[in-house]
């Protein structure tokens, strides 16, 4: 490992602290966050006596400790409601669990503090910071410029190969054998400062979302020189070439309920989509579905996706098995939720969060995971009026619902969580139907060109 990695981890706390004393916190929290997930290492710096480091880590302390320094009686003003009850459930699941598996106390609040900081802290920070329809629109713009910035990087792996991290940090996180297997006519899978071509798949999809979502409500027209609508098509084009099944599919039904709701001014559709997820894991759970279906329809599309897919499933089956053991709290870390054979190997391999929740933390933990997920969600567009549904400055934010719906979705097969995301959870859970409904009363100026296409 380079000495790089721990002065780029340890260094981006420092400079989040300088970008608080230099920016308002909103901006601050931005850059900090945007600049931690897309460009430090993809890389854990194992730690003696506490928390191993990544970027995640790095992000989440950089921010509290600005906010800290910064704006700190807003911090402690903050007052919990009912519906931050998910993310507290999620965050005290590991120690509940560390402690039923006489794991003891430190184990468990080591663990417990992991989460705290890299889902609880982002989550505080999105429902103190970005919990207004500004807030969110903010959020979804940084996230689209970030997938902007990202777009030349992608380009270059694609015709240079996933060699970014290695030639900066000097570690490869990707490539090797795996990168000559997928490389095609159309050059490989690019993964630039992400672990994989997977996570950089879905953080692609999300910007193309809130692209997509500033598109349509005309904010910003440009961004610098450049017109949106021109970043926005380049930075699909670049998705597309990244080659990422999954994600493309996540990100054109994305679109397609996006518009369908906008037009149709309900919810019922997001509503559908973010259901999806406590389904899959219920049905699945119980083997009450084998998604023998879903295989077919995917090898119409990508044989060899088909096979990936089918492989993930029957670890699903054996790991769901371990899991319900122990069904209500979970094996605990350590790997005991994992399937070894009678030599001590480890046969199993874990892809959905879902499951890793369900091994490690039970059916409490999985429950509090998936209502992390959905409540924000349905607390924010429940009732919201017909009238809101046309207001360009709630077009970003009903935009990050549908994207949050979509990261459920996906980890339902993947373990990506972001910060973002996590910061847009916050953002909706605080936005709630009250503050949409006071923006659909107030006047609306008129829908600008972009919007045009909404119109009945």
């Amino acid at each position: 490992m380079t000495e790089l990695i721990p002065i780029a981890l340890y260094g981006w706390i420092a400079i989040a602290i300088l970008l608080f004393a230099l920016l308002k916190p909103r901006s601050a929290l931005l850059v900090t966050v945007v600049g931690a997930w897309l460009f430090l290492p993809a890389v854990r710096l194992e730690t003696k006596g506490f928390l191993d480091f990544d970027r995640r880590l790095t992000a989440s302390l950089g921010m509290l400790l600005g906010v800290l320094l910064f704006d700190g009686a807003r911090l402690f003003s903050f007052r919990p409601r009912w519906y931050d009850l998910p993310i507290l459930c999620w965050c005290a699941a590991p120690f509940c669990s560390s402690l039923s598996n006489g794991l003891g106390v430190y184990d468990g609040a080591m663990s417990a503090l992991a989460v705290a900081l890299t889902w609880g802290v982002p989550y505080l920070l999105g429902r103190l910071y970005f919990a207004t329809p500004d807030g969110l629109a903010d959020l979804a713009r940084a996230t689209f410029i970030g997938g902007v910035l990202y777009a030349p990087l992608c380009l270059w792996e694609v015709r240079m190969s996933p060699t970014l991290h290695r030639y900066v940090y000097g570690v490869e996180v990707y490539g090797g054998i795996r990168y000559l297997e997928e490389l095609g006519a159309w050059g490989s899978r690019p993964s630039v400062f992400l672990a994989n071509p997977l996570e950089l798949g879905i953080y692609l999809t999300a910007a193309c979302m809130c692209g997509v979502a500033l598109w349509m409500a005309g904010q910003p027209r440009r961004i610098g020189p450049l017109p949106t609508v021109l970043l926005l098509t380049g930075l699909l084009a670049v998705t597309l070439l990244c080659k990422n099944l999954g994600a493309t599919v996540l990100l054109f039904g994305g679109a397609a309920v996006l518009y369908v709701s906008l037009r149709w001014r309900s919810a019922w559709l997001l509503w559908l989509l973010a259901f999806l997820p406590p389904t899959y894991a219920l049905v699945r759970g119980t083997g009450t579905w084998s998604a023998a279906e879903v295989v077919d329809a995917v090898s119409l599309l990508h044989e060899g996706r088909a096979q990936s897919f089918e492989f993930r499933l029957e670890n699903e089956n054996i790991l769901i098995d371990k899991a319900l053991e122990r069904p209500l709290l979970g094996w605990g870390g350590w790997g005991r939720s994992r399937v070894y054979d009678e030599m001590g190997n480890d046969r199993s391999v874990t892809d959905g969060s879902w499951v890793i929740a369900l091994g490690k933390t039970g059916l409490f933990g999985l429950a509090s995971l998936l209502a992390a997920f959905a409540v924000p969600v349905l607390r924010s567009m429940r009732g919201l009026p017909r009238g809101a549904w046309r207001l360009p400055a709630l077009i970003p934010a009903i935009a990050l619902a549908v994207t949050a719906c979509l990261y459920a979705v996906d980890g339902l097969f993947n373990d990506f969580p972001n910060p973002l995301l996590v910061l847009s959870l916050g953002g909706l859970a605080g936005l709630g139907p009250l503050r949409f409904q006071r923006r659909a009363r107030a006047p609306a100026e008129p829908a600008p060109a972009a919007a045009e296409p909404l119109a009945s």
